[in-house]
């Protein structure tokens, strides 16, 4: 049931990151138009260097904004993997390698070498 909640743990973690992907992809997206709408804008050099160090203000702050959120996320999930593997721990659980879903280490298999 555990190894279940693991893979099932791993597989939310894949689609938040392709969550954040996407917004930064679109975040990175939404800058580049904003540039280029800025320097093709009809204004004058002043009005759009303005304009720029204006935006370039906004962006500062909600990147600021984003990566507070991120480090608060990131430390919810490094509390729960440590819950996790304490509990692997406390019940001499064996091993798991999320990566490759295998075992790595089998209780089994040394009380059979043992015998």
């Amino acid at each position: 049931m555990k190894l279940l909640e693991l893979i099932n743990e791993k597989r939310e973690r894949d689609r938040r990151q392709k969550r954040l992907d996407t917004v930064r992809n679109i975040a990175l997206g939404s800058v580049v138009g904003m540039i280029a709408g800025i320097m093709l804008a009809p204004k004058s050099g002043k009005e759009t260097r303005q304009d720029i160090v204006q935006k370039t203000k906004e962006i500062k702050e909600n990147t600021k904004n984003t990566i507070k959120d991120s480090i608060g996320t990131v430390k919810e999930v490094e509390e729960k993997v440590k819950e996790r593997v304490k509990e692997f721990k406390d019940r001499d659980m064996f091993e798991i390698d999320i990566e490759n879903e295998e075992p790595i280490e089998d209780p089994i298999e040394d009380l059979v070498e043992e015998e």
